[in-house]
């Protein structure tokens, strides 16, 4: 029996790191040509579950910074990808402060291309009491890219 588990405990690995192989690095050639963000070669895998999976650099300061990936596979396939990036205005509320954030994600279609973007900006507009209000409002994936080359980041390698 625990030569069983340990059989189908290998195959899985084996089985998942050929996705992670296929949504990860080997996918940036593919990234390039759509305009996502590039994975870093130095990032470390931090969630590899269901077809689930997230990277993040080893040392990841605070602001002005790309914070993680996330991709999903379905059926072998991607399904979808998510960035998270910080600027450098931050921000004071009631539960705590936070930087301004960007996500850049995308749906892919059964070639892997991008079937529709989903990019949203938190900020705060407003104060009530001192303390900031978080405010996630929707914005165009070129909207996105100008907002990152404005904090001075640079995410898709040369």
């Amino acid at each position: 029996m625990w030569l069983y588990f340990a059989a189908v405990a290998l195959i899985s690995c084996h089985h998942n790191s050929a996705l992670v192989k296929k949504a990860g690095i080997d996918f940036n050639s593919k990234r390039k040509t759509l305009g996502l963000p590039l994975l870093p070669k130095n990032w470390t895998l931090v969630k590899n579950r269901g077809g689930y999976f997230e990277w993040m650099p080893l040392h990841n300061p605070d602001s002005l910074v790309f914070s993680s990936k996330q991709v999903r596979v379905k059926n072998d396939k991607l399904y979808s990808e998510g960035n998270v990036f910080f600027g450098g205005k931050k921000y004071h509320t009631i539960d705590g402060d936070f930087f301004e954030e960007l996500s850049i994600s995308c749906d892919f279609d059964k070639d892997g291309n991008v079937s529709k973007w989903n990019c949203s900006y938190r900020t705060s507009e407003y104060k009530f009491n001192g303390l900031d209000i978080p405010f996630d409002k929707p914005v165009t994936k070129h909207q996105a890219d100008s907002i990152i080359s404005n904090w001075g980041l640079a995410y898709v390698q040369k």
